[in-house]
């Protein structure tokens, strides 16, 4: 989800970016061991949880065309 300011080149890379993340850094990614997307335990001493996403979250969905916020609540855009 981002703003409906930012030019559709630039929404597809950041959907691009985070779901490649998702899927090598999520529940089931090859390189969880070194980094984990979703589980913030590592941060445990920090006295930190959900760091960047919620711990119970499994992976990242494309949304397709609703990638901007006005899509979900039903705004048309000009």
């Amino acid at each position: 989800m981002t703003s409906g300011l930012k030019a559709d080149k630039v929404v597809a890379k950041l959907k691009e970016f985070l779901l490649q993340s998702s899927d090598w850094f999520g529940y089931n990614g090859p390189y969880k061991n070194d980094f984990s997307l979703f589980e913030s335990s590592a941060y445990e001493y920090l006295e930190r949880k959900n760091v960047l996403f919620n711990d119970a979250t499994k992976s990242l969905v494309d949304v397709g065309e609703r990638d901007r916020y006005y899509t979900w609540i039903g705004i048309t855009m000009l």
